[in-house]
């Protein structure tokens, strides 16, 4: 697969993720390991619903950008890549149902 073809892959998850409450506005970030070095991820403040092709930037395993305007939650996504080979694509959402259950019953969130 291509880095084209990724990243509009991501934007289709994206738009299914945002319509179904799992994405809101500019919350979350969708990531790809796109080779062994080079990492996708949605750049910052990009609305989900409207995202499109263009709204990623790229970076090295090692945290150089490449391409476009960081994400605040970059640190996460090339962590989770540099401790786990295994793994090709992150997504970090905020699902309602998990944000209303740190509100209703905030001591049985795991800490």
């Amino acid at each position: 697969m291509n880095e084209n073809d990724i990243r509009n892959e991501l934007v289709k998850i994206s738009r299914h993720l945002h319509g179904r409450g799992h994405l809101v506005a500019a919350d979350g970030n969708l990531s790809y390991r796109a080779s062994d070095k080079r990492i996708i991820i949605t750049e910052k403040k990009c609305t989900k619903s409207f995202m499109t092709a263009d709204d990623f930037f790229v970076l090295d395993i090692d945290n150089n950008m490449i391409e476009g305007s960081p994400s605040s939650e970059l640190l996460m996504h090339t962590n989770v890549f540099r401790n786990r080979s295994e793994v090709k694509c992150v997504i970090h959402a905020h699902p309602s149902v998990a944000i209303d259950g740190t509100i209703a019953k905030p001591d049985a969130m795991p800490r």
